[in-house]
């Protein structure tokens, strides 16, 4: 049953031509703990039903106690976190822009510009390179400075457009990011694998699972505690684990 943060959304979803960030990076840039970008796939195998399975899965989790409580154990500084959407090449945006969360409060903000924000792409192939290398101008460019900079891709397929998506991991690694992956199998089977050769990178990448749209929001879950709170991998649940390593 989609809920009525999921229908606002389908109702109020609209085209829109890619926006690059054009602002210069901060002059002053603000420190916290993490930097992480949350880069979702809304290319054309995802539908709208499941972009709001997706989305709400979002705003839930940063409701969730568990996430607030990671957050808060961050340090005093914080996590500062954007949403980007992308699809195709030419097709990235940033869909919520960068937020400083701290505690319950900042928090339950971030859900709900997540449960207003609408969908800007309805089509579109599936660049992951794209989305790496805007989801790294938006770190460059961003007023935050992480002491830990991560890329969190999430999406349903490969790779399928001619930009290199080793070209564009390899630019992140050098950048020291990292880049983690959550793989929705439900069409692709060996999603996971290839996330793990090709996607993902950097000290303590991993991928997690989601068997399908309606189990992305467990997976989703224990990801941004892995992420935020540094949860080690014998206390995550082993059948949203796909892999983890060092990847060069």
């Amino acid at each position: 049953m989609i809920g009525s943060a999921a229908r606002q959304r389908f109702a109020g979803a609209a085209m829109c031509a890619v926006v690059f960030l054009a602002n210069p990076p901060g002059a002053q840039a603000e420190r916290v703990g993490l930097a992480l970008v949350l880069a979702v796939d809304v290319s054309t195998s995802i539908n709208f039903v499941e972009f709001g399975l997706q989305m709400d899965a979002y705003a839930a989790a940063f409701r969730a106690p568990e996430i607030v409580r990671a957050i808060r154990g961050a340090g005093r500084d914080g996590v500062a976190v954007t949403l980007i959407q992308w699809a195709g090449d030419n097709q990235q945006t940033t869909a919520v822009d960068w937020m400083r969360l701290t505690d319950a409060k900042t928090c339950e903000e971030f859900a709900s510009a997540l449960d207003q924000m609408p969908r800007f792409f309805a089509n579109g192939a599936t660049s992951i390179a794209g989305a790496i290398e805007f989801a790294i101008a938006s770190l460059a460019q961003s007023d935050y400075q992480g002491a830990r900079r991560v890329i969190d891709i999430s999406g349903d397929g490969p790779n399928n457009q001619q930009r290199s998506l080793r070209e564009a991991r390899d630019r992140a690694l050098a950048e020291k990011i990292t880049i983690n992956g959550l793989a929705i199998v439900n069409e692709e089977l060996a999603l996971a694998q290839y996330y793990e050769s090709n996607v993902i990178g950097g000290p303590g990448a991993f991928v997690m699972t989601a068997v399908d749209f309606e189990d992305f929001a467990e997976a989703l879950r224990q990801k941004l505690l892995r992420e935020i709170g540094g949860v080690p991998i014998a206390d995550l649940p082993r059948p949203a684990l796909a892999g983890a390593g060092e990847h060069p």
